[in-house]
């Protein structure tokens, strides 16, 4: 029987996990940072993760009339990038199409083929990549992802209480001077958790060597572990 721990690892993420994830490792006690700030970060943590472990995802189309285009499906986004293209023929005959364009309609996007045209009824194997969200990061990455947006936004943090000392005196601006500073390794902590997670170079790093994935990252002691739920809904870039 499965432990309760493992179930919910199997459960896709939500926003809401990830985002109590976030405020659990970002303690502002001043409010200082608003919602749309703390989404922000998490949007470009999603980004940055989807640089580094690209999110693949594939769907089978099928021609509905004689022509060189047919209809991508339904979520297809102008950031998607398609990868591979294949005709699917019978006995597994297949064949790799290499002449294409995605073309974006009023209402939609459409595969376009150069110079072939295809039958009612024949179907095309896609491999594309599109962009993370919560419920696709992997287990194993899932504080990884929070805490490169805990990294941004304590780095705001930093920013905010550096800028507020120059107006402040005496104690206060060396009270105001150490939260900055507190901030600004808080941050760096954070940044480098989550390359270590992952087992890639941070690229602010000239000459970083790549860690192994398997690598066991080395969480900032000053901050509990928080355990969320949820499972990837595609494996990569889905």
């Amino acid at each position: 029987m499965d432990k309760p721990d493992d179930f919910f690892l199997r459960m896709p993420m939500t926003m809401d996990e990830l985002r109590a994830s976030v405020e659990h490792m970002v303690r502002d006690q001043h409010q200082v940072l608003a919602a749309p700030e703390r989404d922000r970060a998490i949007d470009m943590a999603l980004a940055r993760y989807g640089v580094d472990m690209p999110r693949r995802a594939s769907a089978t189309l099928r021609w509905q009339a004689d022509g060189h285009a047919q209809r991508l499906p339904q979520q297809w986004q102008l950031s998607f990038e398609l990868l591979h293209v294949e005709l699917l023929g019978a006995g597994g005959r297949n064949e790799a199409l290499h002449r294409y364009l995605v073309r974006e309609l009023a209402d939609g996007f459409e595969l376009l083929l150069h110079e072939r045209k295809l039958l009612a009824g024949s179907q095309v194997f896609i491999i594309y990549i599109c962009p993370h969200e919560a419920g696709s990061i992997l287990p194993s990455h899932r504080e990884a992802v929070a805490a490169y947006a805990a990294h941004l936004l304590c780095r705001q943090l930093a920013a905010h209480f550096s800028g507020e000392r120059e107006a402040a005196i005496g104690a206060d601006a060396s009270q105001t001077e150490s939260r900055a500073r507190n901030y600004a390794a808080r941050a760096a902590e954070w940044r480098a958790s989550y390359f270590a997670a992952l087992g890639v170079a941070d690229p602010a790093i000239e000459g970083a060597p790549a860690r192994p994935a398997a690598a066991v990252a080395s969480w900032p002691q000053r901050h509990p572990r928080h355990q969320i739920g949820g499972a990837p809904a595609f494996r990569g870039r889905a």
